[in-house]
């Protein structure tokens, strides 16, 4: 990984207090269960775009891999994580993938319950949006659910070009990063 990218990584200051900004790493799964666990059913559901129901932490922890297969080129995650007592928590994340060598990323974003409505996954989003520039990466795609009103403004108020369609009962939001919005 270019060292380049982790001077990307800013702090967001918060009404909340400080969120440290840094990228997500395999070891990561105990801060993904826990997000994963105090998240609620509709923001699991608006993220996963499924009812995710666990009877168990090892049921959890069986879903959990996949989102730690992070190789900081094609599969890249950041992680803001606040200070709770003795221990940071994951916060939110913002993750984006694409196939090697592709021009085209598709970017998905978490923010705790607790932890929404204080701009932190647009700012999120815009370091996000920076380590994708870096890596050469020109337009960055997500799928929403129409009811995921959180999601199309934060989508709507980033400063890029985009395009939007409506399909498979959900909608298709392709941003232009390259480009800004005009």
């Amino acid at each position: 990984m270019p060292s380049s990218l982790e001077a990307l990584l800013t702090p967001l200051e918060t009404p909340r207090g400080p969120v440290r900004v840094r990228f997500l790493t395999p070891d990561d799964g105990e801060l993904l269960v826990d997000l994963v666990k105090r998240l609620s059913p509709e923001s699991r559901y608006h993220r996963f775009h499924v009812p995710v129901e666990f009877r168990s932490d090892e049921e959890l922890w069986a879903r959990i891999p996949p989102y730690l297969a992070v190789d900081r080129e094609n599969h890249v995650a950041l992680v803001g994580l606040a200070q709770e007592g003795e221990r940071e928590a994951a916060i939110a994340v913002v993750r984006f993938a694409r196939q090697p060598g592709e021009e085209e990323a598709e970017i998905a974003v978490v923010v705790r319950d607790d932890w929404q409505r204080l701009g932190i996954g647009r700012r999120l989003v815009m370091q996000a949006v920076e380590v994708a520039r870096t890596l050469g990466i020109k337009r960055l795609a997500a799928w929403v659910q129409p009811d995921n009103r959180q999601a199309l403004r934060l989508a709507a108020a980033l400063p890029f070009r985009s395009e939007h369609r409506f399909e498979g009962g959900e909608s298709h939001i392709v941003l232009h990063i390259a480009e800004p919005a005009g």
